[in-house]
């Protein structure tokens, strides 16, 4: 049955269609295909990147953070405890 048969038959929804006819795939043949367009797509070197990008945006962010304590007056042990919080 077709999905242009399905839609002139109005008593029967058109995701049961997709529900009941589900394709038979091994779990072997699903990780394949995941790891191809992983290969395909490259997401490795999409997310090393990324890596990259975010290890030079956490330094000038630190930085900034430093200065603005100093700026601001914050007293030592606030920081100091702040950061006790973060462990």
């Amino acid at each position: 049955m077709g999905l242009s048969v399905m839609l002139k038959k109005p008593h029967m929804p058109i995701l049961s269609f997709f529900v009941l006819h589900k394709p038979k795939r091994s779990i072997w043949k699903i990780i394949k295909k995941t790891f191809l367009r992983v290969i395909a797509h490259n997401c490795t070197e999409i997310a090393g990147e990324m890596a990259f990008d975010f290890l030079f945006a956490i330094f000038p962010a630190a930085l900034f953070t430093a200065t603005l304590i100093v700026y601001l007056d914050i007293p030592a042990t606030t920081v100091f405890k702040s950061l006790d919080l973060v462990d």
